[in-house]
């Protein structure tokens, strides 16, 4: 019986060569229960190594022929897992090994360290960085093995090794378990397992019904708020610790500060805040590589986005200029008596003669991306639209730039003018009055007051205008700067499907349109009374259920009643892309606040 002194003279031994001891029970399992320690790193699959070791020897021998004893125990498992059992004994001697196969992973990979102590067995493990590198080298992955179809009773030998391959024993192949190696799971099977177990009785449960081991799921438990933010598909926590919190969390807050406004940010901005930062902070060792700016914009959840929107920034008082317009609005409606028809809104679209996509299906790898224009795709014209809050439209009008006369037939419906800027002006928002807002509800022969909604464009609020207007039997309501994109009915709802019917016609003119050619083969543009032609057939296809919506939005007009909504639209021949897939076709700056162009433009 060996002494406390004993064995810690044992361990000091054992220290020495980077071991240390790992008790195991003295079940008459201790054997299994070591190999199951080394193999699959617990001692919970001791029994089925014990099902596996007695399903070969006895497929072999039976009980009858052959008494099964510890060595040829030993032997089974030494061959069934390629492994080699060694003993230290004496305390100062080498170790001794019982099974002597020789495999080559006995020292290096899988290494059984075994002794008694007064019926009490224990396995050495190694210590330090060596366990690791131990525990990760001692999986193995089993293959089929079977004894040789030669063996019997009579010679076979223990120290024979087993042999790979489809022989087999008086007709009988035998078949190793797998070894289950280390295994990964992703965020959205962790969190199966946790509703599992929270919903039927815990983590045993789950243990049972996915085979996943219960202290795994115990740390599943605790990172539940954190698998629940990852991305489903990712199978570990691999971030190592920021080096520097605090300025990271210091310009996690810059950057939620510029957004709130509105602002871009770049990375290249982002790097250069980071380092100045750090100067602020006394931190010497920060450079701001580009591989730390991407590692902190996934610790932060943050990522580079294409914006969806281009607009001012809304003033500090938005609020309460909502509310006085839509007060103004409302005091108009109630003391003129306005219905649906007489409520008018107009506004300015930016076109180009060619409308390309900027993103389109390409294969992967090619270094240029071509799409085929005209060559006009900044060559800029104005149409100008009205409608009011019934849904009915205004006739269109187009605003060339140039300084000419335009020598084409254009179609009826749609008015059309020139000017060196192509743009709104004095001038023009005079013909507009006269030749397009007259064609109102009423507005021939000026019956009852309307209406008129527009945002504070110079052309819109001169005295020039308001006289104009007033002199048409209308009130013009001036849209606050900076919120037109939150009061003006065009904007909200009508422009999108406008342009996206746009960009369809202008599509199918470019697969199969009647097009010229100049002498060296380059394509001209659309004429004028073609673009025209779009400009009215697009305008028509805007459902009148668009205008409406945008106006019940702004809350200009309320809601209308279930009998007051108009019917719908008629739907469009075979030929025609439906309005839900034309609206794929969307322009990037559909909702953008423009103010004219520039001089430099062709």
């Amino acid at each position: 019986m060996r002494t406390k002194r004993t064995e810690a003279d044992m361990d000091e031994f054992l220290l020495k060569l980077g071991l240390w001891r790992k008790p195991i029970a003295r079940d008459g399992y201790s054997l299994f229960r070591a190999v199951s320690e080394q193999i699959y790193l617990t001692q919970a699959h001791y029994k089925e190594i014990c099902d596996a070791s007695k399903s070969v020897f006895t497929r072999i021998f039976s009980q009858e022929d052959y008494y099964w004893n510890e060595h040829d125990v030993m032997q089974t498992l030494s061959h069934m897992y390629r492994i080699d059992f060694i003993v230290y004994e004496v305390i100062g001697k080498p170790p001794v090994d019982l099974t002597g196969n020789g495999f080559s992973r006995k020292v290096s990979y899988l290494i059984l360290h075994i002794f008694e102590q007064g019926g009490r067995t224990t396995v050495g493990c190694a210590q330090s960085r060596g366990i690791k590198k131990q525990r990760n080298q001692s999986l193995v992955v089993l293959h089929l093995w079977c004894f040789d179809s030669g063996d019997s009773r009579g010679d076979f030998n223990p120290q024979n090794r087993l042999k790979r391959g489809a022989h087999c024993h008086r007709g009988i192949t035998v078949t190793m378990p797998p070894v289950q190696s280390r295994r990964s799971y992703t965020a959205g099977f962790k969190l199966q397992v946790i509703e599992y177990a929270e919903e039927n009785g815990g983590n045993l449960a789950a243990q049972r019904k996915f085979g996943v081991h219960e202290k795994n799921i115990r740390s599943w438990r605790k990172q539940k708020d954190a698998l629940r933010q990852t991305k489903k598909s990712q199978k570990a926590f691999r971030r190592h610790a920021p080096h520097w919190p605090d300025l990271e969390d210091k310009l996690e807050t810059f950057v939620m500060e510029q957004r709130a406004a509105c602002r871009a940010l770049n990375t290249v901005q982002l790097r250069l805040k980071a380092v100045a930062m750090a100067e602020e902070m006394n931190i010497t060792n920060f450079q701001g590589t580009v591989s730390w700016c991407f590692r902190f914009m996934k610790r932060k959840n943050l990522a580079i986005r294409q914006r969806t929107t281009l607009s001012q920034a809304l003033p500090e008082d938005h609020k309460e200029k909502i509310a006085a317009f839509q007060a103004f609005v409302a005091e108009q409606t109630k003391k003129f008596n306005l219905g649906s028809d007489h409520i008018i809104n107009m506004d300015e679209v930016p076109l180009t003669f060619d409308i390309p996509m900027n993103r389109t299906i390409n294969a992967q790898g090619a270094s240029s991306v071509t799409i085929r224009t005209t060559g006009h795709e900044k060559a800029s014209f104005t149409v100008v639209l009205g409608c009011t809050a019934s849904g009915k439209k205004l006739p269109p009008m187009v605003i060339f730039k140039r300084k000419t006369a335009i020598k084409e037939k254009f179609p009826p419906g749609i008015v059309v003018h020139q000017n060196e800027k192509g743009w709104m002006d004095n001038d023009v928002m005079d013909m507009w009055l006269s030749r397009c807002f007259v064609k109102r509800p009423g507005g021939f022969f000026r019956q009852s007051k309307s209406l008129l909604v527009l945002d504070s464009m110079r052309a819109h609020i001169s005295d020039v205008t308001k006289h104009r207007i007033r002199a048409t039997g209308s009130v013009s309501a001036v849209i606050p700067g900076g919120l037109t994109k939150l009061l003006q009915p065009l904007d909200i709802s009508v422009k999108r499907c406008f342009k996206a019917e746009l960009r369809v016609i202008w599509e199918n003119w470019m697969t199969t349109g009647e097009k010229s050619f100049t002498a060296t083969g380059r394509m001209r543009r659309a004429s004028y009374s073609t673009v025209c032609q779009w400009v009215l057939q697009a305008w028509n296809a805007v459902p009148d259920t668009a205008i409406i919506n945008g106006f019940i939005k702004a809350n200009i007009v309320d809601a209308p009643l279930p009998d007051e909504v108009p019917p719908p639209a008629p739907a469009k021949s075979a030929d025609d892309l439906p309005l839900a897939l034309a609206a794929l076709f969307h322009s990037d700056s559909e909702e953008s606040d423009f103010e004219g162009f520039s001089a430099d433009e062709d």
